[in-house]
């Protein structure tokens, strides 16, 4: 039998994921009408009494129908449905180990929580149907499928102002976005975009994509095992000039690291790099491969996955295989990591790259920098800082306005 995406939406919940690998329903928080919480909140804990991650869940009595979304500290509120959750949470699966691609990652999980036996050659259409901007892992990608348009820093601050990003730090950037448009698609307008290429070859292998209402996506047919977005923003592209590799989960997030630390960077030592919101070995390889000597510095959100992200940086730097899961225990939960032949664990509500670094025996040279907590990632810290220069110049007008009525005053006194 062939198991769709209404068939794993019918038997498994977003709860039932959350809690699979470890949310927690808290109820002292949910949306309320007439007296029932129709919202239920869950939080994924830190252990500190701190949360690595909040979710209010839709229609949490219909597992068909049911959705989340959450709110960050810069007010973007994020939203989706159950492979929306288990795309974003890959890494927190077990299920997901050994898969080909991030489709059969997500497949090999349904299929887990459903508790029935994936086909292996299937590819949950209806999910490719209704996100059929999503990259498609069975077609290569066909850069003449795009009408492109290079450096268009006119164009892509239609996007980029509402992240925060300024015009001084898109045009840094000119030389690595372009505004594309898909001329299969029945849309007619652009999206930006932040070309893919594999390190070491300038051949663009896809997309990372954003657009109106928030979309955000990849191109049909992008490579996403070993290619990834890059850019130069010194004037002598060459890696023996390199000695930083800088990596974020998309390519917003680095634009508004670069921004907030621009005078603490060496540019011309630095390549900036997105992965698109997903981890695979292959792309940490062939950076390390193609820079060899440089040191990754890591920017990964500051929840779960952001922190795995870390881990495994650190193991494929040391040449060896990590697994790990979230198991219960007596005093709590815990994450399990095997590092090649070694065993052993981290609480949960301890787990941070030091605990790991420290009961791995790992030293491979890395620098983890995240966002000041506790803020998600980069672009969050960007636009609460322009929320509050927006609220200084509105501060300071009012103060004017109020400087010139009380001198208007004086005179006709």
């Amino acid at each position: 039998m062939k198991y769709d995406y209404a068939y794993y939406k019918e038997r498994v919940g977003v709860i039932d994921a959350a809690i699979h690998i470890g949310y927690k329903y808290d109820p002292s928080k949910g949306r309320l009408k007439k007296g029932s919480k129709t919202q239920p909140h869950f939080i994924l804990p830190d252990g500190k009494g701190g949360e690595l991650d909040s979710i209010y869940i839709k229609n949490p009595h219909d597992n068909a129908t049911q959705g989340y979304w959450r709110r960050s500290l810069s007010g973007k509120v994020d939203s989706g449905d159950l492979i929306s959750f288990v795309r974003e949470n890959l890494a927190s699966f077990t299920q997901a180990a050994g898969a080909r691609n991030e489709i059969d990652a997500i497949n090999k999980v349904l299929a887990s929580l459903a508790n029935v036996v994936e086909d292996p050659d299937y590819k949950i259409e209806n999910f490719l149907g209704k996100y059929k901007e999503e990259e498609d892992m069975t077609d290569d990608f066909d850069i003449d499928r795009y009408d492109r348009e290079q450096g268009n820093v006119e164009s892509a601050m239609k996007f980029l102002s509402q992240r925060g990003i300024s015009r001084e730090t898109a045009e840094l950037f000119r030389n690595s976005i372009e505004m594309v448009h898909d001329k299969q698609s029945k849309y007619h307008f652009k999206n930006l975009a932040f070309p893919y290429r594999i390190p070491g070859n300038d051949d663009i292998a896809g997309y990372e994509l954003r657009g109106y209402n928030n979309f955000k996506s990849k191109a049909k047919g992008t490579n996403s095992s070993n290619a990834c977005w890059m850019a130069y923003l010194g004037t002598h592209p060459h890696a023996g000039l390199i000695h930083e590799i800088h990596i974020a989960e998309s390519a917003l997030d680095i634009m508004a690291f670069v921004q907030v630390n621009r005078l603490r960077l060496k540019l011309d030592e630095c390549i900036f790099v997105s992965f698109g919101g997903t981890f695979a070995d292959g792309q940490m390889k062939k950076l390390l491969e193609t820079f060899p000597g440089a040191e990754p510095v890591l920017h990964f959100d500051n929840d779960l996955n952001g922190i795995i992200y870390d881990c495994r940086t650190a193991s494929i730097m040391a040449g060896k295989d990590l697994k790990c899961q979230i198991k219960e225990f007596s005093d709590g939960q815990h994450v399990c990591f095997t590092l090649g032949e070694k065993a052993f664990t981290v609480p949960l509500e301890k787990l941070s790259y030091d605990s790991f670094r420290e009961r791995s025996g790992l030293r491979e040279k890395l620098t983890v920098w995240k966002a000041p907590e506790p803020m998600k990632d980069w672009n969050d810290v960007l636009m609460v800082k322009e929320g509050n220069r927006e609220k200084e110049k509105e501060e300071a007008n009012r103060k004017m306005e109020y400087e010139s009525e009380q001198r208007r005053g004086g005179r006709k006194l």
